[in-house]
């Protein structure tokens, strides 16, 4: 795959992410506005369920679509192997729902000290599921760069949502358990408008010869992209331990300002990870060029970042009312923090070409470990500020690992000091700019 591939997908993915997006942050302000920062510290707690969920539900066989898709020489291979995997997902959630049904209760009375939100956690679960179906057809939309398709469905979902949103605003119904509904009904129209676009490829056929090899690459990544998301969600559990769901509501609408950068981010991994797969086949694994996307990455992304935190008086007065009580010096170490985690899809090429994709488990792992004894550390004498600088540590050391393991397996070269170096010309100018903008 050429270069000028990789820079159009990057500004066709742009386009519809960013049209994804904003639509989010659209929800946003009417969500904080109409909920309690109690109720939206629930409503946050709640999405991340539907996270872990919905990676369970996968097994990260999406992953394994990524990896084999463009090897697979005909239609009909195709469609054994997208029906194969379907069908898996498809059985294992719906034996998961069942299991979740039975369990809602005494898991709102651990979360929340309520058995009156075990019905919502079971929603939120019905929807993980539908968003872990729609991986699969979403990943083959992107695998043959049907852009256009891609965006439709995948703009589908926050379109949908904030449609239902607008209309539970003008009936003056906004509460938690109509929002999650809203979110229940999107994942379920995404599923179907995904699995239309792929229809061709759909077949009633299981394959076991497909699916032995498929859970073989897909199931150690679990364990990795498991990690993750417990890292990612460690902070609103550690602030719900040490204070409320209250602060958990404030100091998301701060991570709802980093999913700005997010965004860019995921544009990026969106465009790159076909063109990445293409890149380690060649002769010389691509080493140069690796190095050169990394290097860019970083500048590009930094710079962005700046700019952004310039403007945050104004995005941030629009995301929350006054009664939210926002950090604004967390700013600069949460969008650091998304950065840097959004480097690994660059720096863990040497566990994609190795087939040793344990190693992102173990990255993960070690990152978690330290995001939790830095946290739990950290909460107590800095308040939320602990948070956020726990999150970043372990982001660092995640990338690390797989940075060094990569440099072992293949010479890549990936410099840390530059990383290191252009981070810290990052916070001191962000701090800056924060004390120049709020003093």
């Amino acid at each position: 795959m050429k270069l000028g591939f990789f820079f159009s997908d990057i500004f066709r993915f742009a386009f519809a992410s960013f049209l994804n997006k904003s639509l989010v942050f659209l929800i946003l302000p009417i969500l904080t506005h109409n909920l309690s920062p109690s109720s939206y510290g629930i409503l946050e707690l709640l999405i991340g369920i539907s996270g872990i969920a919905s990676i369970i539900i996968l097994m990260q066989l999406e992953s394994c679509l990524a990896r084999n898709w463009i090897n697979i020489d005909s239609n009909s291979r195709k469609s054994n192997f997208f029906s194969t995997l379907l069908g898996i997902v498809l059985i294992f959630g719906i034996l998961l729902i069942f299991l979740i049904f039975f369990l809602k209760n005494y898991l709102a009375t651990i979360l929340f000290n309520s058995e009156i939100y075990g019905y919502l956690i079971f929603l939120i679960f019905i929807s993980a599921y539908f968003l872990a179906l729609a991986n699969l057809p979403l990943m083959i939309l992107r695998m043959e760069r049907k852009i256009g398709k891609f965006l439709i469905a995948d703009v589908s979902q926050s379109f949908v949502y904030l449609s239902l949103i607008i209309l539970l605003l003008f009936e003056n119904d906004i509460s938690l358990k109509n929002v999650v509904y809203c979110i229940l009904s999107s994942s379920v129209f995404t599923f179907c408008l995904a699995l239309f676009f792929v229809k061709r490829y759909l077949r009633f056929i299981f394959d076991i010869n497909i699916l032995k090899p498929s859970l073989r690459f897909s199931l150690p990544l679990v364990p990795a992209v498991g990690i993750i998301w417990i890292s990612n969600q460690v902070d609103n559990y550690a602030l719900l331990y040490f204070f409320d769901t209250k602060i958990v509501g404030e100091f998301s609408i701060i991570m709802k300002f980093a999913a700005i950068v997010n965004v860019a981010v995921l544009i990026f991994r969106q465009a790159w990870l076909p063109y990445s797969y293409a890149l380690a086949r060649q002769p010389d694994r691509g080493i140069g060029q690796f190095k050169i996307v990394l290097k860019t990455y970083f500048i590009i992304t930094l710079f962005g970042a700046l700019g952004l935190i310039y403007f945050s008086p104004i995005i941030l007065s629009f995301f929350a009312p006054s009664n939210y009580i926002l950090e604004y010096s967390l700013v600069p170490v949460i969008l650091l923090s998304s950065i840097v985690y959004g480097s690994a899809s660059i720096v863990n090429i040497g566990t994609i070409i190795s087939g040793k994709t344990e190693w992102n488990s173990y990255a993960s792992l070690v990152g978690l470990i330290f995001n939790i004894i830095f946290t739990i550390i950290l909460i107590p004498i800095f308040g939320v500020a602990g948070a956020a600088w726990g999150t970043l540590i372990s982001s660092f050391i995640f990338m690390l690992v797989l940075l060094i393991r990569s440099n072992k397996l293949y010479n890549m070269n990936f410099s840390v000091t530059l990383i290191f170096t252009l981070s810290a010309i990052f916070l001191f100018s962000a701090n800056a700019t924060i004390y120049f903008i709020y003093e």
